[in-house]
């Protein structure tokens, strides 16, 4: 319980403070937030950890993208492995193909490629930073879901 409630805390921040950071007042208005939050774009595919030699799959969100839309950085979530179990993740992607440009069938124009690299951590161990649980690997989104 207290991993989801600080990956719901970290996930939230990521949203408010570069919305601070470009609005010159002072307050945060929370139902800005919650639209903020529902408009985000979920990509979802797999990536080969590095650490684990085993194939894993990703879920983000979108923090920040490129000018011209091309580099995105995402934070998320990655599934239980043999060696990292459960992580915290963050991804730097590229969009390659997006199927919506070429189609407007409902469900294909979902489909997308988007070759990313991505670092992780799991457990933090203070006492002997070897035994922290981290992971990196290289992987692409597949699916994109947004509102």
């Amino acid at each position: 319980m207290k991993r989801i409630t600080l990956l719901a805390l970290v996930l939230i921040l990521a949203l408010v403070i570069p919305a601070m950071a470009q609005d010159s007042s002072p307050t945060v208005s929370i139902s800005d937030l919650f639209t903020k939050v529902s408009n985000t774009q979920l990509d979802t595919g797999g990536y080969y950890s590095l650490i684990d030699s085993n194939f894993n799959y990703a879920s983000t969100f979108k923090v920040w993208e490129s000018p011209k839309k091309a580099y995105a950085a995402s934070l998320g979530y990655a599934g239980r492995a043999e060696n990292t179990k459960d992580k915290f993740i963050g991804t730097i992607s590229y969009d390659l193909f997006k199927a919506a440009k070429y189609t407007t069938i409902p469900v294909l124009d979902l489909f997308i490629i988007k070759p990313f690299v991505t670092a992780g951590i799991g457990r933090i161990n203070i006492k002997d930073v070897t035994k922290a649980e981290y992971d990196i690997g290289v992987g692409a989104y597949f699916i994109k879901i947004e509102k």
